[in-house]
């Protein structure tokens, strides 16, 4: 597996009160990957919770269906060529209305892996190559990790043990320890 250094050396802790959920949001059409092996259940979330999202997103799954292709990858669709199709707001927040099911016990199913990994993003091939994307709209996430000194491998704990197992976690844990500690910063 190809670990891209920023993953080992960024600190990060998300603040969505500042990015409004932005991660949700981009600009540029092409909503977060799904594997394969999401679609069932991504389709069965969605009747769940289709309700809780804007009648424009219902309408254009309605129109032209949950998912669509980004070149070699399966994606979510975006409403607007920007909001993915099960954001959900709340003020002016954008949220997950998966999400926001799972943690009121509703569903048994948090939210595609590429959404609960990000910043990080997973190439699957040969060799798996794990890169931190970094966006403006997440510079406040940045400063908040570096303030309350957070490897971004600590605050991924959840979703990387998830992708990728515990043995894994524990060797990205390390090397980000090792990382922090050697450059003066306390994990």
């Amino acid at each position: 597996m190809y670990i891209d250094r920023k993953i080992i050396s960024t600190q990060f802790l998300c603040e969505l009160s500042s990015c409004k959920g932005a991660c949700c949001t981009f600009p540029g059409g092409s909503g977060a990957p799904v594997r394969e092996d999401e679609t069932d259940i991504l389709r069965r979330c969605w009747e769940q919770v289709k309700d809780d999202v804007p009648e424009v997103h219902r309408k254009e799954v309605e129109m032209f269906g949950l998912f669509e292709h980004d070149g070699e990858d399966l994606t979510l669709r975006c409403y607007n060529d920007r909001a993915c199709v099960f954001v959900t707001y709340e003020a002016d927040i954008a949220k997950c209305a998966i999400q926001n099911r799972y943690h009121k016990g509703e569903l048994d199913w948090q939210k595609p892996l590429s959404c609960h990994l990000f910043p990080i993003r997973v190439r699957r091939g040969k060799t798996d190559r794990l890169r931190f994307e970094e966006f403006s709209e997440c510079r406040t996430a940045l400063d908040a990790g570096r303030e309350q000194k957070l490897p971004l491998v600590t605050f991924l704990e959840e979703p990387l043990v998830r992708a990728f197992g515990q043995e894994v976690y524990r060797t990205l844990k390390e090397k980000s320890d090792a990382y922090h500690r050697t450059n003066g910063e306390d994990v």
